[in-house]
C-alpha cells in the first residue's frame, strides 16, 4: 500500500511539475539567459527567438502575441536554478 501511495505522489509531483514548467501540446517554450526586468527589450527579445524558429510574430500588446496566425499569451517564470535564476518564457495558446 505505500508503494502505492509514494507512486501516487510521485505521479502527482510529475504532473504539477510539467504544468509548472508549460510543457503543453501548444505551447512555445524557450529559457533566456539573460534576464529581462525591461519589458520592452523582453518582447524584442521574444520576437527574436520566434523569428529564429522561422515564425511569424508580431506583439498585440498586453502581453498578446500573434505568432503564425493563432493567439498567444506570455506567462513568465522564474525558477531558482543552482547560484542563478532561469528565466522561461511560456507562451499559452489561446483557444
Amino acid at each position: 500500500m505505500q508503494i502505492i501511495m509514494v507512486l501516487a505522489v510521485f505521479a502527482l509531483g510529475l504532473f504539477g511539475f510539467n504544468k509548472l514548467m508549460g510543457y503543453k501540446k501548444d505551447n512555445i517554450v524557450f529559457d533566456f539567459e539573460d534576464r529581462y526586468t525591461n519589458q520592452e527589450a523582453y518582447v524584442k527579445a521574444i520576437l527574436s527567438e520566434l523569428e529564429k524558429e522561422g515564425r511569424e510574430a508580431t506583439y498585440q500588446g498586453d502581453a498578446t502575441f500573434m505568432v503564425d496566425g493563432r493567439r498567444y499569451t506570455l506567462v513568465e517564470r522564474n525558477i531558482s536554478m543552482g547560484p542563478g535564476i532561469l528565466q522561461r518564457t511560456i507562451l499559452q495558446a489561446e483557444k
